[in-house]
């Protein structure tokens, strides 16, 4: 639930949602199956670390050269 990914996918929120085309509601079968990809991933030491799983990710995400606007 700490994932962008996740909160994108499963939002009804039009300026949050994802995909934007074609979207009026929540896949809860595809969204129930990237939820288990994502917990079974190994998170780098810092994310594990960080109380805010979310936050440490979009930290991390912000600090790879890319602007956050731009994804």
């Amino acid at each position: 639930e700490a994932s962008i990914l996740y909160h994108r996918l499963g939002s009804t929120d039009p300026g949050v949602r994802m995909p934007v085309v074609g979207r009026s509601l929540v896949h809860e079968e595809g969204l129930a199956l990237i939820r288990e990809w994502i917990e079974e991933m190994q998170y780098p030491e810092l994310v594990k670390q960080h109380e805010h799983r979310r936050t440490a990710l979009l930290g991390l995400w912000r600090t790879d050269g890319a602007e956050a606007s731009s994804r």
